[in-house]
């Protein structure tokens, strides 16, 4: 039993026992004179409802065991609540214009993150999804639309800022301080070690010139 029924059931004895209560005999039932409208009934309801009685009642009955565990609803009524609700067209139109809030984006993002991790880990464990993949990256659309894409002024826009922001993180500047001083001690290393062969080499042909000499004046 559902938490619904649960509830219609609770509201529908107490209507009947202010159905009861507003046919005091027979004979006013059989004449319809008794019989309270829809809006009496509705009333004497809500009137019991408000009452203290009716409150107390209705506190005994939310406390009750039995109550509380019908009350509970299965993990599976809250799947299909979800799916129907993500479904529907509202709730699709709520979530395309949140999406265009930053902060909302990146919520999402992050709160999915790593159930997509998980998900993309396992699918490219699958040697049918990595032929999928090879596939496609192998596509000739595929190399089109990522040029055209590439080449556009937004996706440069981007790159920029991604670039920019980069620069301006402490981790990155220091790693890029670092590879800069090493390039720098690896250019001049190639400097000096070129520099010494050269001396080398010319040490050695002034050698052989003065033996050259030596043996015209013998």
């Amino acid at each position: 039993m559902s938490k619904q029924t649960v509830i219609l059931s609770v509201l529908s004895l107490t209507v009947m026992a202010a159905t009861g209560c507003g046919t005091p005999n027979a004979s006013a039932d059989v004449s319809g004179a008794g019989n309270p409208s829809y809006s009496q009934t509705k009333q004497m309801v809500i009137d019991i409802l408000n009452s203290k009685d009716g409150k107390t009642a209705l506190m005994d009955t939310l406390k009750d065991p039995t109550f509380k565990n019908e009350m509970i609803v299965s993990q599976q009524d809250v799947q299909q609540a979800l799916t129907k609700s993500i479904e529907s067209n509202k709730t699709q139109q709520f979530l395309t214009e949140s999406a265009k809030d930053p902060k909302f984006a990146a919520a999402l993002a992050q709160a999915a993150q790593p159930q997509l991790k998980a998900t993309v880990q396992q699918l490219m464990k699958e040697p049918s999804f990595q032929q999928d993949m090879l596939v496609l990256l192998k596509s000739n659309d595929f190399n089109q639309n990522l040029q055209t894409l590439m080449q556009g002024p937004q996706f440069r826009q981007n790159l920029q800022n991604l670039i920019l922001q980069s620069m301006s993180s402490p981790g990155f500047q220091m790693k890029f301080e670092s590879a800069v001083q090493k390039a720098v001690q690896q250019s001049m290393q190639k400097g000096q070690g070129g520099g010494g062969g050269q001396s080398g080499g010319s040490s050695g042909g002034g050698g052989g010139g003065s033996s050259d000499s030596g043996g015209k004046s013998s």
